[in-house]
């Protein structure tokens, strides 16, 4: 019952939405007050939330209480409320968005995690800002020197809030998941690992945008891969407020500065190894299926979705030998500059294969050929 309750509230909620006139921006106001609700819920050991009303009814068989059928009463209203409003939805809408929805089905089956993040912002309606949130003055010396890294730079002033919002949230669950590894659940490991392959994923965003124009990247007199190293070293500067974010988080959870210490010498190799997954993934094998073999696709399918993230989990290394170290009496600090050494040695092949990928595999283009 309460998990036809919990489906139910959902339906209701994405019914009310889908019919509701009014400005993205108060929707996702809105959507926030619940788990902010919650949040208050669980500091102050209340029990007012939507969110606790449900759990309430899946503690009834234990102490049953009038409110806990409150999760079935609310899903109800929501369901007739919003099927009052569905015929306010545009029909022009939801075709245009079932379009968007089997395109992501056939890019899943693909496994074209760039194609499927662009259709999944479009069906976001996840839009560039028209007014960037700073602005770098074109032609000067800093660009003549680094032009690819100002141009990263002016992708990143042209984030939408939401983008900026998702990949703070998901440092913070890193963050979170590094502070129950540090007191003993080592298998937390695999959500730091997962939280910070996503957002390199958004992170590389400028250097997805280069490999969306193939053409423009031949004509430049320049070697394809030194310019994708260029938006590499980039994107692993970006990733580090991500850490920064992830490392208070997991200080401010724990109280334990050692902890602080193991995550700021896992930073910038993290960042690097993370980078090199997440251009793994953008930059996939072109095409491997023509040359191995049939019984051998099974094979490459698992390889591309688990590789990526189990390399950027291993990033997070010297934080699980540092709290090892700890735990034994040893100096932790030391056991996480020991086995940052060895990531940085891992992250520097990962992110050399981000340069010479093109030459490696022979689909250099013919710009680096005639080089």
């Amino acid at each position: 019952m309460t998990g036809a309750a919990i489906a139910l509230s959902g339906a209701g909620a994405a019914l009310v939405t889908a019919g509701s006139r009014v400005r993205r921006g108060v929707i996702l106001a809105a959507s926030v007050v619940p788990l902010v609700w919650a949040g208050l819920d669980l500091v102050l050991g209340g029990s007012t939330s939507p969110t606790s009303v449900l759990g309430a009814m899946a503690l009834w068989p234990l102490h049953g209480t009038a409110r806990s059928v409150g999760g079935p009463v609310m899903a109800a209203a929501l369901v007739w409320y919003g099927w009052r409003r569905v015929a306010y939805l545009s029909l022009e809408r939801v075709r245009d968005r079932s379009r968007l929805v089997a395109q992501i089905r056939f890019a899943l089956a693909q496994q074209d995690i760039r194609s499927l993040l662009i259709l999944r912002r479009r069906l976001a309606a996840e839009a560039p800002r028209g007014r960037p949130w700073f602005s770098i003055a074109g032609g000067g010396w800093i660009e003549e020197r680094v032009p690819v890294a100002v141009r990263d730079a002016r992708s990143y002033a042209r984030w939408p809030l939401t983008r900026i919002v998702r990949v703070a949230a998901l440092a913070v669950v890193a963050g979170i998941a590094l502070a129950t590894m540090w007191h003993g659940t080592t298998a937390s490991i695999g959500l730091v690992g997962a939280s910070f392959y996503l957002a390199a994923i958004e992170v590389i965003e400028p250097l997805s945008q280069e490999l969306d124009h193939p053409s423009i990247l031949e004509l430049v007199p320049v070697e394809s891969g030194r310019i994708m190293l260029a938006h590499a070293l980039t994107a692993v500067v970006a990733m580090l407020p991500l850490w920064l974010i992830a490392g208070v988080t997991a200080v401010a959870t724990t109280l334990d500065g050692r902890l602080g210490l193991a995550i700021a010498v896992a930073a910038v190799p993290a960042s690097a190894i993370a980078v090199a997954a997440a251009g793994f993934s953008i930059r996939r094998a072109d095409s491997p299926s023509l040359i191995a073999p049939v019984e051998g696709g099974g094979g490459v399918i698992v390889y591309r979705l688990l590789w990526p993230p189990a390399l950027t989990t291993a990033g997070a290394l010297p934080v699980l030998f540092a709290r090892n170290a700890v735990t034994s009496g040893a100096d932790g600090p030391a056991a996480a500059v020991n086995t940052a050494a060895v990531m940085a040695i891992v992250a520097s092949v990962a992110v050399g294969w981000l340069r010479y990928r093109d030459r490696l595999s022979g689909f250099a283009p013919a710009a680096d050929q005639a080089g």
